[in-house]
């Protein structure tokens, strides 16, 4: 509500920095600098955004609020589909994960990120091969979610039909 309360007010800052009224129009964009014509029409601040956003990461209530009428397909075929499976096995995996940073605390474990103890944490009995297997595919879908398109030079050339002269 705040973030559409502060674009209200830069509407209405916009109506009066283009008022074309001779006289008016002046008075109106020396008033529209100063008073504020929508009182609680701020930004929201950053300290908001931070207790918010932990409940738009985790499947849920909130989230399907936010997403609810949006297209989301389940195949894996397309890239939202892709990102929306890498998404809830993260959450999925969150237990797991917590799981083998416990057995880097103890020393069960080397001081590695989590994704790298995978087979470690099976060998030493802190997790099982469900759970391993579901952290494996969750990380495997989040590394192809990140990834981009590369071509060499010559398929970029070929692609976009570009020269490039070269000494």
């Amino acid at each position: 509500m705040e973030y559409s309360f502060a674009q209200i007010q830069k509407g209405f800052e916009g109506v009066c920095e283009n008022w074309t009224i001779p006289i008016i129009g002046s008075l109106f964009k020396i008033i529209g600098c100063w008073w504020r014509i929508n009182p609680i029409g701020i930004s929201p601040s950053d300290e908001l955004s931070r207790k918010i956003t932990p409940s738009l990461q985790i499947p849920g209530e909130q989230r399907d609020r936010l997403t609810r009428g949006i297209y989301i397909p389940t195949s894996e075929e397309e890239t939202l589909g892709r990102l929306e499976k890498a998404f809830l096995l993260s959450s999925q995996a969150e237990p797991i994960i917590k799981k083998i940073r416990n057995g880097i605390r103890s020393g069960k474990l080397p001081q590695k990120r989590p994704e790298q103890l995978i087979m470690g944490a099976l060998v030493a009995g802190l997790i099982s091969r469900e759970e391993a297997e579901l952290v494996y595919e969750g990380e495997m879908l989040n590394n192809d979610g990140i990834q981009v398109d590369s071509f060499t030079l010559g398929e970029y050339q070929r692609e976009n039909r570009v020269t490039i002269k070269t000494k």
